[in-house]
């Protein structure tokens, strides 16, 4: 699915997801249709986890953010990393998240806390790339650095499901 406001046509037609020992291991094939080189985000700019439903989400772009949640102690975004796919070409996209996770939580009175993320127990996942016809230049004299990401890019989602499914892990405890 590609973003109404960006007709880009960047398909991503397939994607794999396996669980590996220690990671998650994550395939998306890029196919660029259009006449002209593309630029689409490749690193994971956010991650977001469902427990109940199961459902992972990675963002390469910078949609799921508001301007209004903290994003960090110094209000710092850096610039996302991309990848040129030239006309025509397709790209091999290969993310690794880890299983286990430690989020820091902040709060309004600018104290925080931590959360465990157990991602091994995801059973779909949905990969949010970012995608434009030129790269980004943070304007200093324009709209929030926030904006500018999100104004930048169409974005292009695709899901998967695991492989196979997650082995349950064994709570440590003494043989007989």
């Amino acid at each position: 699915m590609i973003s109404a406001q960006h007709p880009l046509r960047l398909r991503a037609p397939s994607a794999t997801f396996r669980h590996a020992e220690d990671k998650l291991e994550v395939e998306v094939l890029l196919v660029n249709e259009e006449e002209r080189p593309l630029f689409v985000t490749i690193g994971i700019r956010q991650i977001l986890y469902d427990a109940p439903s199961r459902t992972l989400n990675l963002w390469l772009t910078d949609h799921a953010r508001s301007a209004e949640a903290p994003h960090g102690r110094c209000g710092t975004i850096s610039v996302p990393r991309t990848q040129v796919i030239e006309a025509g070409a397709r790209h091999p996209l290969h993310l690794d998240v880890p299983r286990r996770l430690t989020r820091l939580v902040p709060h309004e009175d600018k104290s925080f806390h931590f959360e465990d993320l157990d991602l091994s127990q995801a059973q779909q996942i949905n990969v949010h790339v970012g995608c434009s016809e030129k790269p980004f230049y943070y304007n200093p004299k324009g709209p929030a650095v926030l904006e500018q990401l999100k104004a930048w890019c169409a974005v292009v989602e695709v899901s998967a499901h695991a492989a196979k499914p997650p082995k349950k892990e064994k709570p440590a405890g003494r043989k007989k």
